[in-house]
């Protein structure tokens, strides 16, 4: 805005005119307006609560060991921060995740804004029993973000489980069941928790078979051999230091396809290797029964005695 100053060329024809440049009041007003509407948006009770956000995962991986610096067969890792429990993952052969990049299967912790800055704690769970880990590095601290290899240990007792499984006697020649010799010998035993697997052997010529450092945990025998029944044991329950010893089992001719049952389904699978040569023929093997070089119907009616039958333990 122009302003004259003076009276005018009227009032003063000799005068020069001189003008003064003045702010525009309306840049005021618009400014003061505008803090007027911030500072509304901005009063208590207006403000929009501001919410953090969540910490990143933590990701650890590692080793699971005893006191004895054996690793722990299977279980699983829990991770708490003040009691609460924030990740978990399972882990077999004493390994959780993966140890090297990229880390995967590894224990994850999501944590909150307020557990940043506190201790980890583990646990380590085998069938129905929890054990408090020691860990490795310590303390452990739960930081936004991390990757860290924390290595666990825990003080555990073990049980042990034996027993011994036979054949039965097929034809004249063949030893008794109880009695030691390599007919007895090549039966596959295998220890299952669950799902898993946790161990096989391989009895030699006493029938013997026998699995240690076991955890406490509900477990099941498997018993396999080709041509001969394969038999699931019922659950065996291991506590505090336990050595179990199981009932002799003795297996019978004629489980062809590993089905646990001894039935006609059999005789149809040894009757399509009639006639063929044991010696050349895998499946003719299993099926000459006798062991006599053929595979005929004195097999399939050696086969026939036990159907029906299915031994247990």
């Amino acid at each position: 805005m122009i302003k004259d100053v003076g009276a005018g060329p009227r009032a003063c024809p000799g005068c020069k005119l001189f003008k003064v440049k003045t702010r525009p009041k309306t840049s005021f007003l618009r400014l003061f307006m505008l803090l007027t509407v911030l500072f509304a948006f901005l009063a208590p009770g207006a403000l929009l609560a501001y919410e953090p956000l969540p910490p990143m995962p933590a990701i650890y991986y590692g080793i699971v060991k005893d006191a004895n610096g054996q690793n722990v067969p299977l279980g699983t890792v829990k991770a708490y921060i003040e009691g609460n429990l924030r990740g978990e993952v399972s882990f077999s052969n004493g390994i959780y995740g993966q140890l090297e990049p990229p880390h995967e299967n590894s224990l994850v912790v999501n944590g909150q804004q307020s557990d940043l800055g506190k201790p980890v704690t583990f646990k380590v769970t085998i069938g129905s029993k929890e054990y408090s880990a020691v860990a490795n590095p310590s303390p452990v601290i739960f930081t936004s973000g991390v990757d860290a290899r924390v290595d666990l240990t825990i003080n555990i007792t073990y049980n042990s489980l034996q027993g011994k499984v036979w054949l039965e006697k097929v034809k004249t020649g063949d030893p008794e069941p109880g009695t030691p010799g390599p007919y007895h010998s090549g039966t596959k035993v295998s220890l299952k928790q669950g799902e898993n697997i946790i161990g096989s052997v391989v009895t030699a010529n006493d029938g013997a078979y026998t699995f240690v450092n076991l955890p406490d945990g509900t477990y099941k025998l498997v018993f396999e051999r080709a041509g001969w029944s394969k038999v699931i044991s019922q659950d065996v329950v291991l506590s505090a230091g336990q050595s179990k010893t199981m009932p002799d089992l003795t297996l019978l001719i004629g489980d062809m396809n590993q089905d646990t049952y001894i039935n006609v389904s059999d005789l149809l699978w040894m009757a399509q290797y009639i006639g063929q040569n044991p010696n050349t023929v895998p499946g003719a093997k299993i099926a000459d029964v006798n062991r006599d070089g053929y595979v005929n119907v004195s097999d399939l009616l050696r086969v026939a005695v036990n159907i029906g039958k299915k031994p247990q333990i």
